[in-house]
């Protein structure tokens, strides 16, 4: 049958590959020429389907340079809700940053994920969509981490509490990839070095 959970899974992961290879094939095209200059008639015919299939996964030009991040907002949701409630969140939020860590040493992909900032930075449109991207990441993650809490019975947190780790988390992730750039230390390690630093800044806050 059709509609049977095997079938249905089939669509999916066919539905999956096919996106991932224009991703591919729109990544490349956009580096080598530039996005302004790359139609979806180019990116349509070098994956080898119609333009009209292409409208199938994708709805805009755009989408396809930022699906990326769509991915990156589930995975980390995926992860944060994976974690042992009783793990303090601060923690669990390091946890799930492995993924950017991996991704970072990486020489292949980080080299690969620069071209694609770099082709993001070089259209206003794309940037701007880029930052709207981050946001929604991030409000998804404080969701989790709002849910998390009253799973754990942790209730009494104030509304903020999440919001505001989870920003905090994200403003390590930044600060670790200039310290990469500064010094030339692992990306893990200074990651390590930007969350430990808040935790212990916000605890000697406390304490005073």
């Amino acid at each position: 049958m059709t509609g049977s959970p095997r079938a249905m899974g089939l669509r999916e992961r066919t539905r999956r590959a096919v996106q991932a290879e224009l991703i591919d094939v729109a990544q490349r095209l956009f580096v080598e020429q530039g996005y302004e200059n790359t139609t979806i008639e180019q990116i349509a015919d070098e994956a080898g389907i119609s333009k009209r299939s292409f409208f199938r996964y994708f709805a805009t030009k755009e989408a396809v340079v930022l699906a990326k991040y769509d991915k990156v907002g589930d995975d980390l949701v995926e992860a944060l809700e994976a974690r042992p409630i009783e793990e303090p969140l601060w923690l669990s939020l390091r946890h799930i940053f492995d993924a950017f860590v991996e991704y970072a040493e990486d020489e292949d992909r980080a080299s690969r994920s620069a071209e694609i900032d770099r082709v993001v930075n070089s259209s206003d449109a794309l940037r701007g969509a880029y930052l709207g991207r981050l946001e929604h990441i991030q409000n998804r993650l404080t969701e989790a981490a709002a849910r998390r809490a009253r799973l754990d019975g942790a209730e009494h947190l104030p509304n903020i509490a999440p919001r505001a780790l989870v920003g905090a988390a994200f403003s390590a992730i930044y600060a670790a990839g200039a310290e990469m750039q500064r010094c030339g230390r692992s990306f893990g390690d200074c990651m390590d070095l930007a969350m430990n630093a808040i935790d212990t800044y916000t605890i000697t806050i406390t304490r005073a």
